[in-house]
């Protein structure tokens, strides 16, 4: 089973809610309208992000590398999808946009849990540039609720000017002023801080979780000089972990680990076997040439599956389509 074929069976295996919400008439009305207005193809990426072969997150690089859009509009489209097709009918709002309250009320209360959470820090980090950007005040308002934030961050006391001290939030970023002074710096000042008295018996998550508190004032505080040498697309206030997903044989690809080459072509590839280089007392045997499969009769026959106005037929026509113009005319 090609490429193609892998991804529409795991799309038609998906509760019957999510296939209607994605490739309903409400949503094919706001494929079709971004595909005209910016000359691109997306009804296979629609399908790619719903079964997760692709993320919302990374569908801007998906569409940069596939039709070399510029920056500014594969974002664009990134955040049209998200607002008219996937976040209204598929994923949980992120109660952080369009919310300032709602991120003063998490810097101030539940930091903890931001910092512990992949997915609410990532929802935290959506929202904030817009914030920031519309509210030139917001900044100071949320550096004063950082620095005032009672909540315990680790469990053992802080000795602070001689004194025993709650391990709040406040008091380590008290501590770790004292320490550094309060101008912007670098990942050298914050490994030299992890060392000091206070830092250097803590457990091993703890200080994980006193490196990202750390990092997080210093994205915020100083932001935007903190973020200058960052691309906009990696920009983050809350410190996200960055980890590495290996797929298990026989998954389906992540599409933008693949080389610039289409699917039909990696179906070529991987139809080529290694030649073992025998011992020259040996003569080898001419290969015959393998005869690679021709892919539009593949995508022809699972086009005959889906119904015209389906988003599977047009993922699979758009497909057709494009192989042919690439196609050398004979």
């Amino acid at each position: 089973m090609d490429y193609i074929a892998q991804c529409l069976e795991k799309f038609r295996q998906l509760p019957s809610a999510i296939k209607n919400a994605v490739g309903g008439f409400e949503a094919l009305a706001v494929i079709y309208k971004l595909e005209g207005e910016y000359g691109v193809d997306l009804s296979f990426l629609v399908v790619l992000i719903a079964i997760g072969e692709v993320s919302l997150e990374n569908s801007s690089d998906y569409l940069m590398k596939k039709y070399r859009l510029a920056e500014e509009d594969a974002t664009d489209i990134k955040n049209e999808l998200t607002r008219e097709v996937f976040s209204r009918l598929l994923l949980p709002v992120n109660p952080y946009l369009d919310s300032v309250s709602a991120i003063k009320e998490a810097v101030e209360k539940k930091l903890v849990n931001l910092l512990n959470s992949s997915v609410a820090a990532n929802d935290f980090n959506e929202a904030i540039f817009t914030a920031l950007a519309a509210d030139g005040a917001l900044q100071t308002e949320l550096e004063r609720l950082l620095l005032n934030n009672n909540e315990k961050l680790t469990r053992d006391s802080l000795i602070l000017e001689g004194h025993e001290i709650a391990p709040t939030i406040s008091n380590w970023l008290k501590d770790f002023i004292k320490n550094n002074g309060s101008d912007l710096f670098n990942e050298i000042a914050l490994a030299q801080y992890l060392n000091s008295s206070n830092a250097k018996n803590l457990r091993p998550e703890e200080k994980k979780m006193v490196s990202k508190l750390i990092k997080l004032y210093r994205n915020l505080v100083f932001f935007p000089e903190s973020l200058q040498d960052v691309p906009v697309k990696n920009w983050e206030i809350i410190p996200l972990d960055k980890t590495v997903v290996e797929r298990k044989p026989g998954e389906i690809r992540d599409v933008l680990e693949e080389e610039k080459t289409s699917p039909a072509e990696n179906i070529i590839k991987s139809s080529v076997k290694p030649v073992i280089a025998k011992p020259l007392a040996q003569k080898a045997p001419i290969a015959k040439p393998l005869s690679a499969p021709n892919p539009l009769v593949d995508l022809e026959k699972n086009l005959n599956q889906y119904g015209p106005g389906s988003l599977e037929y047009k993922a699979i026509k758009q497909e057709i389509d494009r192989l042919k113009k690439s196609s050398p005319k004979s």
